[in-house]
């Protein structure tokens, strides 16, 4: 599956697909699988992406080539918008202090969806500007790992730098 967030865009390269492997006689059929889907995630022709909706949830996109390549992509995408139903989802490690750092002093919904070693140090999630913004938020580890965590010195010296009275 592929998990994307409100605000972000689902190219072909993101699913897999790449235009510069197939032929340039390739046609594209993207199927967002009717008024359901479309309310989740739609398709924009001008920049050949997909971008999700505010609703959020899980749905299936299919795209139809004339490349016998690649036929036909059935891919399940999950859609965060930060809701206890529909969490943001967090994937990679630019996710991880990205979109945490972005809605830090909001009560939203996070939640792991695999396992993350860290490459780069990091300052604590809040810690924006050297100012400290307490985490609001919930953040589920789904039973996954963060590791390699390397975390700037700094009087905070864990993931989160300030974990507010509704954080958990």
């Amino acid at each position: 599956p592929i998990y994307i967030n409100y605000g972000d865009k689902l190219s072909l390269d993101d699913i897999g697909f790449s235009r510069k492997e197939a032929s340039k006689q390739t046609t594209f059929d993207f199927n967002a699988g009717g008024d359901e889907v479309t309310s989740i995630i739609k398709f924009d022709q001008a920049t050949q992406c997909y971008i999700p909706t505010t609703k959020g949830g899980a749905t299936t996109i299919k795209i139809s080539t004339s490349n016998r390549k690649y036929k036909t992509l059935t891919i399940d995408v999950f859609v965060g918008v930060g809701t206890e139903e529909n969490p943001y989802y967090i994937s990679n490690e630019k996710q991880l202090f990205d979109v945490t750092n972005k809605y830090v002093g909001e009560q939203v919904n996070f939640k792991l969806v695999n396992n993350i070693e860290i490459k780069d140090v990091h300052s604590p999630i809040g810690l924006i500007d050297n100012k400290n913004n307490e985490f609001k938020g919930t953040f589920d580890g789904g039973y996954n790992t963060i590791s390699n965590l390397q975390i700037e010195s700094c009087q905070f010296g864990g993931l989160f730098g300030i974990i507010g009275s509704t954080g958990s």
